[in-house]
């Protein structure tokens, strides 16, 4: 099964959707939604910090807690 995901702007309560020719002659079902808001990705300098981040105790510097005991 082939599904295309599309999110497009409608105008004047109209959309337009171009299929791939795949699709000629077929019968195809449409479900329209709403889009729901924007998700939110990591920035690419997040994404370079979390290697960074300490997996000991001893890495942070603002943290006394030991918690190779737990």
């Amino acid at each position: 099964m082939t599904a295309i995901r599309n999110f497009t702007k409608v105008k004047d309560c109209m959309i337009n959707i171009k299929l791939p020719e795949e699709f000629e002659d077929q019968e195809v079902e449409v479900i329209i939604m709403p889009k729901e808001e924007e998700y939110k990705f990591w920035s690419d300098e997040e994404i370079d910090n979390i290697g960074k981040i300490g997996f000991i105790s001893s890495s942070f510097d603002d943290d006394d807690e030991d918690y190779s005991k737990w």
